[in-house]
């Protein structure tokens, strides 16, 4: 009877020893494959921080075309942009964080009497923006008051303009209470939806 039972507490250590080298080989295993993963967000993080520096990767050089009054201005204002930094460390030079729109929507905003600024960007040729003045229709003035604006075809005020009198250019004075507050860049009349 001694024998049995020495044979059975041998069935239950072997049992647990093979339960435990069970659990160290997917421990392991789930370790490795932690390592793995961490060391591949590792690796391709420093590929793409080191892509982000590379200063071979930066736009050269602004070339502005079209109205030739502002060229200077907007090339300016490009080029102030393309010195900031995205999060204190990546310059918004890069090719690859340089948003073609977002140049396009800072230019517009600063310079309201641009029809349209359209940009380009590659390593070798650096950025271009072409940029369109907008056609002078006429000057609208809101109210008695002495705010005046120069208007495009598409009823876009763009330009403060002096408040004349005669026939030297056409002329609209709006006498409705809600002419009062046009600003830069709004419409002199709101399109009917």
């Amino acid at each position: 009877m001694g024998g049995e039972g020495s044979n059975y507490k041998a069935g239950n250590v072997s049992a647990s020893v093979l339960q435990k080298n069970r659990w160290r080989r997917q421990r392991a295993r789930f370790r490795n494959m932690l390592l793995w993963v961490l060391g591949s967000v590792v690796s391709i993080g420093g590929v793409m921080v080191t892509a982000l520096l590379l200063p071979q990767l930066r736009i050269g050089h602004v070339f502005v075309g079209g109205a030739e009054e502002y060229n200077e201005s907007v090339e300016r204002v490009v080029s102030t942009l393309l010195n900031e930094r995205m999060a204190g460390l990546f310059p918004k030079s890069n090719v690859f964080l340089l948003s073609a729109g977002g140049v396009e929507q800072r230019v517009l905003a600063e310079f309201p009497m641009l029809r349209s600024a359209s940009v380009s960007r590659s390593l070798r040729e650096g950025l271009r923006v072409e940029i369109a003045e907008r056609t002078r229709w006429g000057i609208y003035c809101a109210g008695e008051a002495e705010e005046c604006f120069f208007v495009d075809t598409e009823g876009v005020l763009y330009d403060e303009a002096p408040r004349v009198t005669g026939d030297v250019v056409f002329r609209v004075v709006d006498l409705r209470t809600e002419a009062a507050g046009k600003e830069i860049g709004g419409r002199a009349v709101e399109e009917e939806t």
